[in-house]
């Protein structure tokens, strides 16, 4: 089984839905505020939560496109990610997971779900991900579950 030690965030860019829009973003925090209308058209009141990032060198990311994950000499990303959802209590997405097996590099594709939100010096943080592979799986298991990195407590 490929053993990933630490994940952190390289925030390549952002995307979002066109009913989605960031209304505040508190780099201090980490944190991310959003706002969400109540229909297509935007007519009618709208939600605005703060939801978790993920651990980006000491700040927080939103919706990256790319996830760096440390693991020795042999670094794991997830590339191309899209995310179909960012909530307060998980994110979901697809992304291609380039791994290495056994000295080998592989790339293979997989959903991503991050969760186990936790309070941090830099705001809320996703403290784990799950790797379903959406084809073979490249290390035995159909899913990995790590944990990720986040900043330290407050």
């Amino acid at each position: 089984m490929v053993k990933l030690v630490a994940l952190s965030a390289v925030l390549l860019a952002s995307c979002g839905s066109s009913q989605t829009s960031v209304t505040k973003i508190n780099p201090t925090q980490g944190t991310v505020t959003i706002q969400t209308p109540a229909s297509p058209t935007g007519a009618g009141s709208s939600k605005a939560q703060t939801v978790p990032t993920v651990f980006n060198c000491g700040g927080g990311a939103f919706k990256p496109e790319t996830l760096l994950v440390a693991c020795a000499k042999e670094a794991t990303t997830v590339t191309g990610i899209t995310w179909t959802s960012w909530s307060s209590t998980s994110a979901t997405g697809r992304g291609t997971v380039h791994l290495y097996v056994k000295g080998k590099l592989i790339n293979a594709g997989a959903k991503l779900t991050l969760g186990g939100v936790k309070q941090t010096a830099n705001g809320l943080q996703f403290s784990t991900v799950s790797l379903t592979w959406t084809g073979p799986s490249p290390d035995g298991p159909p899913t990995v579950s790590l944990a990720l990195t986040v900043a330290p407590a407050p």
